[in-house]
Formats: C-alpha cells, structure tokens, sequence
C-alpha cells in the first residue's frame, strides 16, 4: 500500500500561488506498453489552495484531493476522495500536533504525530525539495521522516540529488530503511530550471487493473490560465478521449 501512496504524495507538486491559476498536466503512461493509464490536473489558485483531480482515459474522475498551505510549505492540510476505493482522508493540524482521518465503508482511523520541521507530510514533499534546493550543492543525500496520507505511520526517507545542469536537476527518492526498499523501489525525478516537475518514473498511485504493471513513467506540462477549470483543456490532453 505504501508504494500505491507514494507516488501520489509525490506528484502533488505543491507550489506557491501567483496572480493567476497555474495549471499542471500530468500524462501518466504504462512503463511496459506505454499505453496512457490515467492524467492528473493539478490547479494552484492565487489564494494558495491546490486542487488535484485524476482522469481516466474516459475522463472519468478517479480522485480528487484538495490541499492548503497556512503554515510551512511542506505541512499541507489535505481532503482526498478516491472514488475508485470509496475512501476519504482529512488531515488538519491541532497545535503541534497533526491529525489524520482516514474514513472507508463507514469506519474510520485516526493517527495523531508531532508535527515539525522536519516531518514532510505527504504533498509537502515537493515543496521540501524545491525550498531545500540549494542545499542539496552541499548535501547531496538529505534525510526526512515522511507522513503518507492514509497512513497510520511514519517513513524515514532518503532525497538524493543524482545530476544537475543548466537545464534542471534530477533526484531519487528511496526509503531508509533496506526492507522498505524492497517493497518500495526508488522513484527518480527530473525538474527543468524553473523547478518544476517535469518527469516522473515509479510506482502508480492508483489502483491498477488486473494484469497491469504498477510501474508509470509521467510527463508534465505546464500552463497559466486567469481561471480555474473543471477539466483540462482538450488541446493539453489530447491523449485522451472526448476531444
């Protein structure tokens, strides 16, 4: 289950809001026959809300997940709904603390963890890369505990930065722990020089069909809009049905 979650902490690709709405797209192909598996759409509107909906190649609504960031970049709140397993996660902060619910066929966990700077909690991670961005000429290996959301424990997690160039920098994330690595392998992931994600090669965060590798490699794009939208633009995703 950890390796399902991973990617979607991953890809939530938490940026600081601008006058306009940024829009990211997110064309996730299967590692094995490149056939599209699903596309994300991420919208990070002026007053800092991030908002995330994934698209089967119907354009069916697989999840949804909206995040807030009041306090450090990589502390986000997050309300997720995934449709496919019929479950909700809210996660808030208390004081010092960290309170995740996670809800499904009418039960529901909670899990309560200090919260502190160097607790990453789930799309923070990121944020957490790009804020540290510099550091990582002098720290090549950085070492974070890790807070999945749906997760009722914490992961200590490697960030390494594996190149950079004039052209970006490309970094793999691996659990600490060997055993861990063993059911989780690394993720690599490649940014432009603007910081922003453009490349994506690990595990799938959503639920695969019988037969279908877990594996996805997922290019991004990104555009600006003066308004927030309820899918992408068929132009952005041609790949996809209902053009």
């Amino acid at each position: 289950m950890k390796s399902i979650l991973i990617a979607l902490v991953i890809l939530s690709l938490a940026y600081d809001a601008d006058a306009t709405v940024r829009h990211t797209i997110g064309i996730a192909r299967d590692a094995e026959d490149n056939s599209v598996r699903y596309v994300e759409h991420h919208q990070y509107s002026e007053n800092g809300d991030h908002a995330v909906r994934y698209f089967d190649p119907a354009r069916n609504v697989l999840l949804k997940k909206e995040l807030a960031y009041t306090g450090l970049p990589q502390h986000p709140s997050i309300l997720q709904r995934d449709y496919v397993r019929n479950m909700q996660i809210d996660l808030r902060y208390d004081a010092e603390q960290a309170v995740m619910v996670t809800s499904k066929d009418g039960g529901s966990e909670k899990f309560t963890f200090d919260i502190t700077p160097d607790i990453i909690v789930d799309a923070g991670f990121d944020a957490y890369i790009r804020e540290n961005w510099e550091s990582f000429s002098e720290q090549p290996r950085q070492s974070v505990t890790f807070a999945i959301a749906g997760q009722s424990r914490l992961l200590a997690m490697n960030i390494e930065r594996k190149g950079i160039s004039i052209d970006g920098a490309s970094f793999e994330v691996r659990p600490a722990n060997w055993l861990a690595r063993v059911l989780l392998p690394e993720i690599q992931l490649n940014y432009d020089n603007d910081r922003q994600l453009v490349r994506y090669e690990g595990f799938t965060n959503l639920k695969a069909e019988s037969g279908q590798s877990r594996a996805v490699v997922i290019e991004f794009s990104h555009y600006e809009l003066e308004r927030t939208l309820e899918e992408p633009l068929p132009q952005w995703v041609p790949e996809i049905a209902g053009e």
